[in-house]
C-alpha cells in the first residue's frame, strides 16, 4: 500500500482500541470496510456505473 494510503487509513476512527482487535482490524470493523469486495451487485463503482 502506498504510504499516502497508509497514512489516510490510519486517520480513520478506531472504536475497538480496547477489545483486542488491534490498530488495523479495529479501523476496518469501525468503518465497515469490506476485505472481500462488495456483498451485492447494486454497489456503485467509482465512475458511477452499476456492477
Amino acid at each position: 500500500m502506498l504510504i499516502e494510503h497508509q497514512e489516510a487509513f490510519m486517520k480513520f476512527h478506531n472504536a475497538h482500541k480496547h477489545d483486542g482487535s488491534g490498530e488495523l482490524v479495529g479501523r476496518i470493523r469501525t468503518n465497515g470496510i469490506s476485505t472481500t469486495g462488495p456483498e451485492n451487485h447494486d454497489v456503485l463503482r467509482d465512475k458511477g456505473t452499476l456492477l
